[in-house]
């Protein structure tokens, strides 16, 4: 879709060709049809009035929720739950019924605005229903019931920030959940979350088809996976020895990576003939993740005489039957990786037999390379300083594949990743170890004159890499 600012922008040099005699009159004419240059200045008013109304719908609500405020402990039960239910189905009424009216941008746009208020107001019908009862519980537990109420009315009224909205809420459940409940004992709810943030959130992505759905979803997946991970890690722990269980190894080394880099849009009923992306988000996510995994992986904390020193832990006690969901949870997802790896393997042109191309090649001995590292420094002998230069050494082929990939492809979030983790990488080597004041200033210097170097060199090579490709279509064309 072509933003107001681009046809604000064409109409003004339009004119100008059309008065300097670059272009005739009827082929201003044809510009002025295709993008609406007439209803430039009816939609720059209709903007106008959705702001005032808006900031008008604030004024009001601040003066009823003063004036509810002020009377509520007069009132009775009846008046109150009157007042909070009229006031939630008066607003979602009024946002459903302009959000409908798509004919006039600023009537929907209004309408997205009150439907939103009524997810918020969902909440406080939740609260305050609850406090006129007398019923109590923990806070989580509002949060937790008020983002799946915001879920069914994203379902249902197909819309994006109702969407954003309710993941928000779902997240300071999880997170909120922590804090009222026992570590050793954590709820059904919590170790199903990042299947059922996978189920209803990544269907929620397709329905409306947001990117802003999926990607945050998928970031809230891996924080949700990751973290009941190293508390199922924690409850096994034994205290007299460092080494942890080999369970560790499918929770931040191998699984979240693994099932980011082989997501595929194609999911049966999940999927639309027009592709959206994900899988090109869903693999962003995942070089994101593994850069900062093997940063904090390559500090030298690998040779610290304690970590010899500790004896090995063997798992006499099995994990805890309160458990089993999580584990479930990570069964049916190491089914889902591995069938994703397989089809991964059989899209390419020769169907007959199993191959990944060079990115997923490169992608997965890394991940295995990590996985191997730390599994034989916990369960065999301890590396040392052979695992801090082989993480440095992957952070390094990381960076530079990024940039690698980046220049044939002319994209600059790939390249401008991959000189952050070269330029992290090189400053925290430079910090951790013992290095003069004069070296760090060296070190400095040239980084930056570096990066400044990089960044022009870089823009002139996506100019170069443009005029190629427009020279290539006009001589096809």
């Amino acid at each position: 879709m072509v933003s107001d600012k681009f046809k604000y922008q064409l109409r003004k040099e339009a004119q100008k060709w059309q008065n300097e005699g670059l272009i005739e009159s009827d082929i201003y004419e044809r510009l002025a049809t295709r993008y609406h240059f007439e209803k430039l200045e009816t939609i720059s008013n209709n903007r106008f009035l959705a702001v005032i109304i808006t900031l008008g719908f604030i004024l009001l609500g601040l003066a009823v929720i003063t004036f509810v405020a002020a009377n509520w402990q007069v009132w009775s039960k009846l008046i109150k739950v009157s007042i909070l239910l009229g006031f939630f189905i008066l607003i979602n009424t009024a946002g459903f019924y302009l959000y409908r009216e798509q004919s006039e941008d600023w009537k929907a746009r209004l309408g997205q605005g009150l439907l939103l208020l009524g997810g918020l107001s969902l909440g406080a019908n939740i609260g305050l229903m609850s406090q006129i009862f007398h019923q109590t519980g923990a806070t989580y537990k509002l949060f937790w019931f008020w983002g799946l109420g915001v879920l069914f009315m994203a379902y249902g009224l197909r819309l994006t920030s109702l969407g954003i909205l309710s993941l928000i809420l779902i997240g300071i459940s999880y997170f909120a959940s922590f804090y009222a409940i026992s570590m050793e004992h954590l709820t059904l709810q919590i170790q199903l979350m990042p299947l059922l943030i996978a189920v209803l959130f990544v269907s929620l992505a397709y329905w409306c088809k947001s990117r802003w759905i999926f990607a945050l979803s998928i970031i809230l997946f891996t924080i949700s996976l990751n973290t009941n991970f190293t508390i199922l890690v924690v409850n096994l722990y034994d205290q007299n020895s460092y080494f942890l269980p080999n369970i560790i190894f499918l929770g931040f080394y191998t699984l979240p990576s693994v099932l980011l880099w082989a997501y595929q849009d194609d999911l049966g009923f999940l999927s639309n003939r027009v592709s959206l992306g994900f899988s090109a988000i869903s693999r962003k996510i995942c070089i994101f993740y593994l850069g900062l995994l093997f940063y904090i992986l390559s500090f030298n904390f690998w040779s610290y005489d304690n970590l010899s020193s500790r004896k090995k832990v063997t798992i006499e006690s099995p994990i805890p039957s309160d458990w089993f969901p999580f584990i479930a949870v990570l069964t049916i997802l190491l089914i889902v990786s591995v069938w994703w790896w397989w089809k991964l393997g059989r899209s390419q042109r020769n169907n007959l037999l199993w191959r990944i191309d060079r990115n997923s090649s490169a992608i997965g001995i890394m991940i295995l390379t990590n996985s191997l590292l730390v599994w034989w420094h916990q369960r065999i002998n301890p590396l040392g300083e052979f695992a801090t230069v082989m993480f440095n050494l992957l952070l390094f082929l990381l960076a530079i594949g990024l940039i690698q990939q980046s220049l044939k492809s002319g994209k600059r979030l790939g390249y401008w990743w991959g000189i952050i983790l070269l330029s992290v990488q090189l400053f925290s080597r430079m910090l951790e170890y013992d290095t003069g004041l004069l070296f760090k200033a060296v070190v400095l210097f040239i980084s930056g004159i570096s990066v400044i170097f990089a960044g022009i060199w870089f823009e002139n090579h996506l100019k170069r890499l443009q005029h190629v490709r427009t020279s290539e279509d006009g001589i096809s064309s």
